[in-house]
């Protein structure tokens, strides 16, 4: 194993060329854009990988107002140098996919996972893949799962993503915080839980829990993540670093239920960067100066040669 992995560092060290596309599709409210870049072995390699960011408004390089990491951007930098092309997009409403008539109420789990399986018949009809692997991080590896059951695909590669229910994980770090707001965000989730909507929202929560994303939570705390993987059907593998400090590593276990692959990365925080420490860790989500472990890129790489060989 230790040889096969120093290889693939060389081989990682010496970069190909990729060419990228600015791509859009049409849809009601106007045109959602995304990034489709070619590796140099493409021809060879008909494989890609998709994307899927994790929750809030996140671009297609992994940026959002409060999130300056480019963890996507690198990431696919790092797969394009061994061979695999990759597929990254605007969320709906975010960046480049901002459309005149967004409204945000209408926005679920279900809208975004159609978005993506739209992407995908799009990608299929113009480019000529023949293994499709979906990349799902944090609130991702939940829509990666439900993808999969919609779509056939290739693998589904799940990066910090949660075990439990989306309202528990929510809890747990609210819970860490001052009483007098995490007392408030929890009786708020407790509604939500219980398919209530909550009018009156404090100022210090609203960017939260505010009424027009309320269908939203709503959506996504209706789904087990675990019961979605138990049942899919793909090659899958999860993924999780034991520095993560927005979803403990533990809810890999939960997620894989003890049938999945599970890889734990040393010193990788929930951005997918490497740190040594709880500052390197929290500067990570404003500073790009993070990089991302190359054992990452390894088990991704390894998990679709494996992938390949069995199917």
């Amino acid at each position: 194993m230790r040889f096969s992995y120093l290889i693939f560092i060389i081989l990682l060290l010496n970069s190909n060329i990729s060419l990228g596309q600015d791509i859009y599709r049409k849809v009601e409210e106007g045109k959602l854009y995304g990034r489709i870049d070619l590796s140099e072995k493409h021809q060879k390699n008909k494989t890609l990988i998709v994307f899927i960011p994790g929750s809030g408004p996140i671009d297609s390089n992994g940026n959002s107002m409060y999130l300056k990491t480019n963890n996507f951007k690198l990431l696919s930098n790092k797969l394009l140098d061994i061979g695999y092309s990759t597929f990254r997009f605007d969320k709906r409403g975010i960046a480049n996919s901002r459309l005149k008539e967004f409204d945000e109420k209408k926005i679920t789990i279900d809208i975004l996972v159609k978005d993506i399986i739209d992407w995908i018949y799009y990608i299929r009809k113009n480019y000529q893949f023949k293994k499709v692997y979906l990349l799902g991080h944090s609130e991702g590896s939940l829509i990666a799962g439900l993808v999969s059951k919609k779509i056939k695909v290739s693998g589904v590669i799940s990066i910090a993503g949660s075990g439990r229910r989306s309202n528990y994980i929510l809890k747990d770090q609210f819970s860490q915080l001052h009483d007098t707001i995490s007392s408030k965000a929890i009786a708020i989730i407790d509604s939500l839980s219980a398919n209530k909507e909550v009018k009156n929202i404090p100022f210090f929560l609203h960017s939260v829990f505010r009424p027009s994303v309320q269908p939203y939570l709503l959506s996504w705390f209706k789904y087990n993540p675990a019961e979605i993987y138990d049942s899919i059907k793909a090659s899958s593998i999860i993924i999780h670093g034991d520095s993560d400090l927005q979803i403990s590593s533990k809810e890999s276990i939960v997620l894989s239920k003890n049938k999945i692959k599970r890889v734990i990365i040393p010193k990788m925080n929930h951005l997918m960067k490497e740190v040594d420490n709880d500052y390197e860790n929290r500067d990570s989500y404003v500073n790009f100066n993070y990089s991302i472990p190359s054992k990452l890129v390894f088990e991704i790489s390894n998990f679709i040669k494996n992938s390949i060989v069995m199917n």
